[in-house]
């Protein structure tokens, strides 16, 4: 019988696709934007000669956009290459590079591509279909990523769209997660977890999903009455979440604001803390 970690990954994997594939092309767009400049924006990214970076397919970030981005700065691009036995390869792209349809869809770099090393890379820009605040990482299960990246010492980073930005991953003992996880309005960084930053990161997490269910539903206050509530609310979520474990934010977070503004449930539904 599959573990309990195997079957919680399969049913968050369904209700990710499920929410990508149904994700308007503005909407895409719009995400993808905003993913975007955060990205450029890294200092990690400005840092870093050599970036692996991923073609994305199906709701996945267009990271095909970043490419003239980078090279504009003299950065050099690596794209992955598949291997049997789930292995994976770095290659270096270039403009005019022809990249080759691969069987799960994706495009990927060719044998004359130039091969490079892990320790020549600066940043990975690592896929996934979901995160959470610690770095913690859904992957579509084939296992490249966690290989590749087992013994690879560089920075790694992900973009996440906030509905996919989930309290806690499950995680298997040989998941690899990723340092940065960068949303359409926040980062988030792994360490912050190690160091006990909760107070910070509460915080981000509060302001993150706010801002998102605004957007989601459109909230709009029409009366000052219902905005005075709101921070009076604000304020008393911020003090009395500070004592929870984060992966609790989101869910109470949402109870509030539902309540508060009689919002329809959340579209992805958010899962319980699992033991790693």
């Amino acid at each position: 019988m599959p573990s309990t970690t195997t079957a919680e990954k399969a049913e968050l994997r369904r209700r990710a696709r499920q929410y990508l594939s149904g994700l308007s092309p503005q909407a895409r767009r719009t995400s993808d934007d905003a993913l975007f400049a955060r990205f450029l924006a890294l200092p990690q990214v400005e840092a870093a000669d050599t970036l692996l970076l991923y073609h994305g397919m199906g709701g996945e970030p267009d990271t095909a956009r970043l490419l003239p981005a980078l090279w504009a700065r003299g950065k050099a691009v690596c794209l992955p290459r598949c291997l049997p036995g789930h292995g994976m390869e770095a290659r270096l792209v270039r403009p005019d590079s022809a990249l080759i349809p691969h069987p799960y869809g994706m495009l990927e770099p060719g044998e004359d591509c130039p091969l490079v090393g892990k320790d020549a890379i600066g940043l990975v820009l690592v896929p996934g279909l979901a995160f959470d605040p610690s770095g913690g990482r859904l992957g579509q299960g084939g296992g490249f990523y966690d290989r590749w990246l087992a013994d690879y010492a560089g920075c790694t980073a992900a973009l996440c769209r906030t509905a996919l930005l989930l309290p806690q991953v499950p995680r298997a003992p040989h998941d690899r997660g990723v340092e940065l996880v960068l949303t359409e309005h926040g980062l988030y960084r792994a360490e912050a977890l190690k160091e006990g930053f909760r107070q910070k990161l509460v915080m981000e997490m509060f302001e993150e999903y706010t801002m998102f269910e605004r957007e989601t539903h459109q909230v709009v206050f029409k009366e000052e009455e219902t905005r005075i509530l709101f921070q009076s609310k604000k304020q008393t979520i911020q003090s009395t979440l500070l004592s929870k474990e984060p992966q609790q934010v989101f869910q109470e977070t949402q109870q509030i604001l539902h309540q508060l503004f009689e919002l329809e449930p959340f579209e992805f539904e958010l899962v319980e803390e699992t033991d790693k």
